[in-house]
C-alpha cells in the first residue's frame, strides 16, 4: 500500500523561549499534547502527557497541543496562575503562531516556530598560540588555473574536473520527432511521468517522495500499454504549450494538460486500487491551486470524483481524497446562467461518505469544510444576486440557489451536529461546523430580505378574476427559519401571521405626513374633510389589498382605532392601541348619509375618520369632552391619586353583553372598589363577538352616559399566575414530542399562535378562554415571550436541559399556589397539575427523586393554606417519593 504525502513531513517544532532567563526548549510532534512548567530548579520545562511516567514538570504553567495542520493550541495550566497572551487573560483554548508572548507566574515566555539555534560556544584563548585577525585566504578556483586562449583540447588534457564518466546534456523540447521516435510504450511512459512529476515537483507544494515518484512511474508505463493515445495528447498538448511560450516563459506551471491527463485516467482505470488512489491523491494536490478548478470543471473531474466515491465507498484514502477536492470545488462561483458543480447529487455522496464513516476524523473534518464552504458560496451568490434589479436569469439563479440551500440545510444539520458530538477536541472540526451552523442561523436574513426583493420586483400585485389578491404582501419571519431547515421549503403565510422579533416600518409610512396629524373637535369643518379624502381614500385602497379574508370572497377593511388610556410613567401620557375592528364593505354603502360619530359623512371619506378621535391626556381625566358621542364607543380608565403608578390593565369595548359586562363610563371605568384587589385585564374582542358592526356604531354614537363591557375580570396576581399554568402546559407537551422522537414537529410547532398551540397541550377550556382574551389570534410565543421561546428551542435541540425547564416550570406553579389567587384560578391551576403529572409521556421526569421531594415540600406547604382543595393531596400521592 502506498503511503500518503503527508506520513512524509517531518515532525513540527515549536520552541517556547524563556525571555528573562534567555533559555529555551523545544517540543514536536503530531496531535500531542505537552505540558509546560517549571522544575524544581524554576526553570521551564516541557512534559509530553501522552507519555507515560512521571516527568520533571512541578508547577504546571500553559498546555500546548501540536495539531496535525502545523498549528499550535494553547490552554490555561493553572487556575491558581493567571496567564496573560499579548497583555489578555487566557481564560480557554486558543490558537497561537510564532512570536505570541505569554506572561504566566513570573515568566515571559516567547513561542517560535522551529528550533533556536543554540548559541555558538566560545572556546578559551590557547596559550602560545598566535590569534589571527582576519580569516584565511579564500582558495583559488579551477577556471582561474585555465587560460582563456588555449584551445578546448589542451583544457581536455589538463585535468578538468568534467573529465572522466560525466556528460554534460540540455534536455530538448517535446515535438513531435521525438515523440516519433519513440520507440516502445516503456518508453512514452517514463517521458510522461517525467513532465508529469516535474509539474508537481516544481510547481506545487507538494514534495514528492521516492516511492510516490517510482509508482507515478509505473503506472504510467502501464497504462501506455492499453492507452497509448492519453499520453501522447498529454505530450503533444504540452509541446504545443512550450512553443507558443517565450523561452523566458518556459519555467510557468502548466497544469492544464497534467489535470486533463489524470481526469481521462480516473474515468477510464478503476483497477487496481493504488492506481485509482494515486489519481485521486494527484488530482487534490492540483486542486489547491484555484486556476485548475475552471480545467477541472470543464473536464467534468467532478464527475468522475463523485463516480469514484461511489464505487469505493470503503476505501477511507480515496473518500478523504475526494472530499478534500470537493472542499475546494464548493468555493467556485459560476456565472448565473451555468449549473452549479455541487448539486443535490454531489450533496448526497458527501453525507454518503460521513456517515459510512461517522468514526473516521480525517473524513468527517473533509466533510464538514465541504458542506461549510458550499453554504457560504451560496450564501454569498445569493446576497450578492438580491442586491441587482431583477431579470429572468437572476430571478431563476435565485430560485435555484435558495432551493439548494433548504436542500442542503434540510439532509446536512444532522451529520453536522453529530460530528461536533463525535469529534468535540478536534479545532478544525468544531469550526468549519460551527461556520455551517452560523450560515444555517442566516437564513433568517436572507428569506426575509428575498420577500423585501420579490415585493420590490412586483409592484403590481396581480389580481384574479374574482378580485381576490394572488399574492400575499406580507412579510412574516417564521421561528421555524431560525430552528429547522423544512420552513426554508415552505413558508407559511396568512392574514394572522406573525411579523416576528424584527422591526417593521409603520403602516402609515412617514409620522410627519398628513395623515398622522392629530385633530381636535375643532378641526370638523368641510374644509378639512375635503383636502383629506384623497388620502383616506388611498389608506382604505392599501388596507383593501392587505386584508382579504375567506367565504365570498368579500373584502373587509381593517380599521385601528387609537384610545386614550389613562396609564401615565411621570408626567408623560402614552396612547396604546386597544381595539380593532372590521368594518365591512356594505356598511360603508349603507351608512353614507348617516351621521355617525358626529361628522357628515360625504360619501368618499370613511365613516370614522381619523379626525373622529379626540386624544387627551391624563392631566385632565375628568373632561367635559370624555361624555361626548364621539368617545362613547371607546373605552377610558382613570388613575385615582392614591394608586400606585405603573401600568393599568384595560378592559376593551365590545358590541355585546352579557352576565360578565361591565359598565364603562368616562370618570367611573377605572375607578376601583377601595377594598377590592380586582382589576380589569386586556380581554380582546374574538371575530364573533364583534357582529354586525353597524349595529355596534350605532350603539355607539348614542350620548348614553355607560355603555356595556365583555370581559371576565381577575386581580393582578392572577394574569401572570395563569401565564405560568399556561408555560408549564406548554412545556409538557413538547416534552412528550421529544420524548418520543418528534424533535422536527416540535420545532415546526412553535411557530403556530398561541392559541393554537395552547389548545394542543390539552389546556382547560377555562385556559383557553383566558388566552382567547388576553391575546390576539396571531401572536406567537416570539411575540408574547421570545425568551421563553429560545429556552424552548434550545431543549429541544438538546435534550440534556430539557428536564431543566420541565422542573423550573413545575416548581414556578407549585410554589405560587398561594391564597392570593381567586379560588376558580387555583382550581384551574391545580386541575392543570393533575393533567401534567398524569401525562404517561413525561412521567419519566417525575422518577427522580431529588425533584418528586422538592414538589412534595412544596405541595405540603401550600396544603396547609389551601385546605379545601382535594387536588392537593391527589397531587402528594402521585409524585410521593419512594422514601417518604
Amino acid at each position: 500500500m502506498l503511503k500518503s504525502m503527508e506520513q512524509e513531513i517531518d515532525p513540527i517544532k515549536f520552541s517556547i523561549r524563556d525571555v528573562n532567563e534567555d533559555k529555551f526548549i523545544t517540543i514536536s510532534g503530531i496531535n500531542r499534547y505537552f505540558l509546560i512548567g517549571l522544575n524544581t530548579e524554576g526553570n521551564i520545562c516541557s512534559e509530553d502527557v501522552s507519555s507515560e511516567g512521571t516527568g520533571e514538570v512541578c508547577v504546571p504553567l500553559v498546555r500546548l497541543c501540536i495539531s496535525n495542520t502545523g498549528g499550535l493550541t494553547m490552554a490555561p495550566g493553572n487556575k491558581d496562575l493567571p496567564c496573560y497572551i499579548q497583555g489578555e487573560v487566557l481564560q480557554s483554548e486558543v490558537n497561537v503562531i510564532s512570536g505570541t508572548s505569554v506572561d504566566v507566574a513570573d515568566k515571559y515566555l516567547e513561542i517560535c516556530a522551529g528550533e533556536f539555534k543554540k548559541p555558538r560556544r566560545k572556546l578559551p584563548k590557547t596559550p602560545g598560540m598566535a590569534t589571527v585577525s582576519k580569516p584565511p585566504p579564500k582558495p583559488k578556483r579551477v577556471l582561474q588555473t585555465l587560460s582563456i586562449t588555449e584551445p578546448e583540447v589542451e583544457v581536455k588534457e589538463k585535468d578538468h574536473y568534467l573529465q572522466g564518466n560525466w556528460e554534460v546534456i540540455q534536455r530538448p523540447d517535446v515535438n513531435s520527432e521525438i515523440l516519433a521516435n519513440l520507440n516502445s510504450p516503456a518508453e512514452l511512459g517514463i517521458m510522461a511521468a517525467s513532465f508529469l512529476t516535474k509539474q508537481i515537483q516544481q510547481y506545487t507544494d507538494v514534495r514528492l517522495s521516492i516511492e510516490t515518484t517510482d509508482a507515478i512511474f509505473r503506472f504510467l508505463q502501464e497504462v501506455a500499454h492499453y492507452q497509448k493515445g492519453l499520453l501522447m495528447a498529454y505530450l503533444t498538448e504540452t509541446s504545443e504549450k512550450l512553443e507558443e511560450m517565450p523561452e523566458s516563459e518556459r519555467d510557468r506551471p502548466m497544469h492544464r494538460p497534467a489535470v486533463k491527463l489524470l481526469v481521462e485516467l480516473l474515468r477510464q482505470i478503476l483497477d487496481p486500487l493504488s492506481h485509482v488512489v494515486l489519481c485521486v491523491q494527484l488530482l487534490r494536490t492540483f486542486s489547491h491551486f484555484p486556476s485548475n478548478l475552471t480545467t477541472m470543471i470543464q473536464c467534468q473531474a467532478f464527475a468522475a470524483i463523485l463516480g469514484t466515491m461511489a464505487v469505493y465507498l470503503k476505501d477511507k484514502q480515496i473518500q478523504e481524497y475526494g472530499l478534500d477536492i470537493l472542499a475546494h470545488v464548493a468555493t467556485y462561483r459560476p456565472n448565473i446562467r451555468h449549473k452549479l458543480p455541487l448539486r443535490e447529487t454531489g450533496l448526497e455522496m458527501i453525507l454518503r461518505s460521513m456517515n459510512h464513516h461517522q468514526t473516521d476524523e480525517n473524513i468527517t473534518l473533509s466533510g464538514c469544510r465541504t458542506l461549510a464552504n458550499l453554504t457560504s458560496t451560496l450564501q454569498e451568490m445569493l446576497d450578492n444576486l438580491l442586491d441587482l434589479d431583477s431579470t429572468p436569469d437572476i430571478n431563476e439563479a435565485v430560485e435555484k440557489y435558495e432551493k439548494l440551500l433548504c436542500h442542503l440545510f434540510e439532509h446536512a444539520i444532522q451529520v453536522i451536529q453529530r460530528s461536533l458530538q463525535n469529534f468535540p477536541d478536534n479545532i478544525t472540526i468544531k469550526t468549519d461546523g460551527r461556520r455551517f451552523l452560523f450560515n444555517y442561523s442566516k437564513m433568517t436574513q436572507i428569506t426575509l430580505k428575498k420577500k423585501v426583493w420579490v415585493q420590490h420586483r412586483d409592484t403590481s400585485p396581480e389580481v384574479d378574476s374574482d378580485g381576490e389578491l394572488t399574492e400575499d404582501t406580507a412579510s412574516p419571519v417564521s421561528v421555524q427559519d431560525l430552528t429547522t431547515p423544512t420552513t426554508f421549503l415552505q413558508v407559511k403565510s396568512d392574514d394572522n401571521n406573525t411579523k416576528g422579533i424584527l422591526k417593521h416600518t409603520v403602516e402609515g409610512g412617514d409620522l410627519t405626513g398628513p395623515e398622522k396629524k392629530v385633530r381636535f373637535p375643532d378641526e370638523d369643518s368641510e374644509d378639512s374633510l375635503a383636502s383629506e379624502s384623497s388620502t383616506d381614500e388611498e389608506e382604505d385602497n392599501d388596507d383593501e389589498d392587505d386584508c382579504a379574508i375567506g367565504g365570498d370572497a368579500v373584502r373587509q377593511k381593517l380599521r385601528k382605532k387609537v384610545s386614550r388610556v389613562d396609564v401615565c410613567y411621570g408626567d408623560e401620557p402614552i396612547l396604546v392601541v386597544q381595539k380593532t375592528e372590521l368594518l365591512s364593505p356594505e356598511y360603508f354603502s349603507t351608512a353614507t348619509d348617516k351621521d355617525v360619530d358626529g361628522v357628515n359623512s360625504n360619501g368618499e371619506n370613511d365613516i370614522l375618520d381619523d379626525s373622529d378621535d379626540v386624544f387627551e391626556t391624563c392631566d385632565k381625566p375628568n373632561s367635559e369632552s370624555s361624555h361626548d358621542g364621539r368617545r362613547s364607543g371607546v373605552d377610558l380608565t382613570e388613575r385615582s391619586d392614591d394608586e400606585p403608578t405603573g401600568p393599568v390593565l384595560v378592559v376593551n369595548s365590545t358590541s355585546g353583553s352579557g352576565p360578565g359586562t361591565l359598565t364603562s363610563d368616562a370618570t367611573e371605568a377605572g375607578k376601583e372598589d377601595p377594598g377590592s384587589t380586582e382589576c380589569p385585564i386586556d380581554a380582546r374582542a374574538t371575530d364573533e363577538e364583534v357582529g354586525d358592526v353597524s349595529q355596534s356604531l350605532v350603539k355607539a354614537a348614542s350620548p348614553s352616559p355607560s355603555h356595556q363591557v365583555t370581559g371576565l375580570s381577575y386581580s393582578v396576581a392572577d394574569s401572570p399566575f395563569l401565564i405560568k399554568v399556561i408555560y408549564l402546559s406548554i412545556v409538557n407537551y413538547l416534552s412528550g414530542l421529544v420524548l418520543g422522537d418528534r424533535d422536527s414537529f416540535a420545532l415546526d410547532i412553535l411557530d403556530h399562535p398561541l392559541r393554537f398551540l395552547t389548545e394542543k397541550s390539552g389546556a382547560l377550556p377555562e385556559i383557553l378562554d383566558f388566552v382567547n382574551k388576553q391575546f390576539e389570534k396571531s401572536k406567537t410565543l416570539m411575540d408574547v415571550d421570545p425568551t421563553f421561546l429560545i429556552s424552548l428551542i434550545d431543549c429541544i435541540r438538546y435534550k440534556s436541559l430539557l428536564f431543566d425547564l420541565y422542573k423550573k416550570s413545575m416548581l414556578e406553579v407549585c410554589s405560587d399556589l398561594t391564597e392570593t389567587h381567586s379560588p376558580k384560578v387555583t382550581s384551574w391551576a391545580l386541575a392543570t397539575l393533575v393533567l401534567v403529572v398524569k401525562d404517561t409521556k413525561t412521567f419519566s421526569m417525575l422518577t427522580d427523586p431529588s425533584f418528586s421531594s422538592q414538589i412534595y415540600t412544596v405541595l405540603t406547604a401550600a396544603k396547609s393554606k389551601l385546605q379545601h382543595f382535594p387536588e392537593i393531596a391527589q397531587l402528594q400521592s402521585i409524585v410521593q417519593p419512594s422514601n417518604s
